[in-house]
């Protein structure tokens, strides 16, 4: 929600031309979707946490030093940030909110357990339509970023004792 605001204060360009530039995010997220499920099924045999933390471990720095990569602020530059941040947010989005839910809820509990998890993912977002924002605003968007970063890292980190976790069979 804060992408196209970002950009306008960044970039100077209009609201419409940030939007344009912001859709990348929303591009890169389903290809990170596909690129996630190919990914832990096929190299990492089922198991979704080694591709959703190496996503983080990606993301993290990506944000951390999102700052210094565009010091010069260029469009396209942006837009392809945005892209790897939407691509690096959607692939284990997808796979721990909904594959890993459902492998781990197995057929009683695949409903429930997604219910859950989707239920936490909506309580985030009443928070991150404003919260960005007030960030920002109290501390600059290089705060914001270093902020996001330093979660994404930690999120990458608490995926790691579940490394070589897969559902139990015939659930």
């Amino acid at each position: 929600f804060w992408g196209p605001l970002y950009l306008h204060e960044t970039l100077g360009t209009g609201m419409a031309r940030s939007g344009l530039v912001s859709v990348a995010f929303d591009v890169g997220g389903p290809l990170g979707v596909l690129a996630g499920g190919y990914i832990s099924d096929r190299i990492f045999g089922s198991r979704r946490i080694p591709a959703s933390a190496i996503s983080l471990f990606l993301l993290g720095p990506l944000l951390l030093f999102y700052g210094r990569l565009t010091a010069a602020p260029n469009p396209l530059m942006i837009a392809g940030l945005f892209f790897a941040i939407g691509f690096l947010v959607g692939l284990p989005e997808s796979l721990i909110a909904g594959t890993a839910a459902v492998d781990f809820g197995g057929r009683a509990g695949a409903s429930t357990a997604s219910g859950f998890i989707n239920g936490c993912g909506s309580v985030g977002a009443i928070f991150g339509g404003s919260l960005p924002g007030l960030i920002a605003k109290a501390w600059g968007w290089g705060a914001l970023f270093s902020i996001l970063g330093l979660s994404v890292l930690v999120a990458g980190l608490l995926l790691l004792p579940k490394w070589n976790v897969l559902p139990a069979e015939g659930r």
